[in-house]
């Protein structure tokens, strides 16, 4: 099974699944990590030194709205997760990640894409 386990997320519900999923697969390996990655969008034509308070409550925000998702999958205290909030457009990011799986540092053995974030990834970062 899976050492890393890569889960990108735009923190809506549909993530529950996959979440749920990539516990269960890391669940069975002993010592496998599971990485929660989310994509803030920057916005554009505006320097990120007059939005910085903003973007930090941004990312507030989502760490929260990560750990409540995960708050009722049951294993979660048996495998290691950390979530990692990255500035920068979501659909290219969450590309990247699908199609090379080098979005962290080293690379992950599988990516685990809810029903949303897999339409996104796909489609090259347009709703269908």
């Amino acid at each position: 099974m899976f050492q890393r386990v890569l889960v990108p997320t735009d923190l809506t519900d549909s993530t529950h699944s996959a979440l749920a999923l990539a516990v269960d697969l890391a669940r069975r390996r002993f010592g496998s990590q599971i990485t929660v990655l989310h994509a803030i969008a920057r916005i554009p034509n505006l320097p990120d030194r007059e939005l910085r308070d903003f973007y930090e409550r941004l990312e507030h925000v989502a760490r929260g709205r990560i750990t409540n998702l995960l708050a009722d999958i049951a294993g979660t205290d048996d495998v290691q997760i950390t979530h990692r909030v990255v500035m920068g457009n979501p659909a290219a990011r969450r590309g990247r990640v699908a199609a090379g799986q080098r979005q962290l540092q080293g690379q992950c053995d599988g990516t685990v894409l809810g029903a949303a974030a897999e339409d996104y990834a796909l489609t090259g970062g347009h709703h269908v």
